[in-house]
């Protein structure tokens, strides 16, 4: 699994909470649509919540794409994790992490593309999606989203069992204009032990 498949999957998992949604969108301000807003997430959810790693995932969800996705847009990542009550940065470590993307769309193709043709996950082909730039503008739903996350090792080991919090924002750089931010609420699982699942 490539890591922006693994990032998609938990960045979507990321925005529910037990069927409560748990994303703002905070270019809106009193629920008002921000006309420099590119994209905006609606709904979504995920079965289980708590997300057990490794484990399987169920996502449904939809957002609006509010104009055509191309270039020229940078993408800001912060991730958070509660360690002792506190707020602790999560740093950004090969591209893992609250890291910095100079280029969205060459970062999709790198991972997405194979010998010039899109090779988007098979969740995404399913229900028709695209992973690629360009992606016009437009309402794109997950109706049955089946994701199985693998155990995760090494760099990717941040992700153990946890609270966090993220954050992310696209820039056009064009016009250095923030175009979408999105905050969400995140908590991770892992497999319990006999006494554990036993005793909770």
């Amino acid at each position: 699994m490539s890591f922006l498949s693994v990032v998609a999957a938990i960045s979507l998992v990321s925005l529910c909470h037990a069927g409560t949604v748990h994303i703002s969108d905070c270019m809106r301000t009193n629920n008002q649509r921000n006309p420099e807003n590119l994209v905006h997430v609606n709904t979504a959810s995920a079965n289980p919540f708590p997300v057990v790693i490794p484990g399987d995932v169920d996502i449904v969800g939809n957002l609006d794409l509010y104009k055509n996705l191309t270039g020229q847009l940078s993408m800001s990542v912060s991730i958070k994790r509660k360690v002792l009550g506190l707020w602790v940065p999560v740093p950004c470590v090969s591209n893992v992490g609250s890291c910095q993307y100079a280029d969205l769309c060459d970062m999709l193709s790198s991972n997405f593309m194979e010998n010039g043709v899109p090779n988007c996950p098979p969740q995404l082909v399913a229900e028709g999606l695209p992973c690629t730039c360009p992606i016009p503008a437009g309402h794109y739903a997950i109706n049955h989203g089946h994701f199985t996350i693998p155990e995760l090792s090494g760099v990717w080991s941040f992700l153990a069992k946890g609270d966090y919090q993220l954050r992310a924002t696209l820039t056009d750089k064009s016009r250095n204009a923030q175009v979408a931010c999105h905050s969400m609420d995140l908590s991770i699982g892992s497999k319990c032990s006999f006494f554990d699942c036993l005793f909770g």
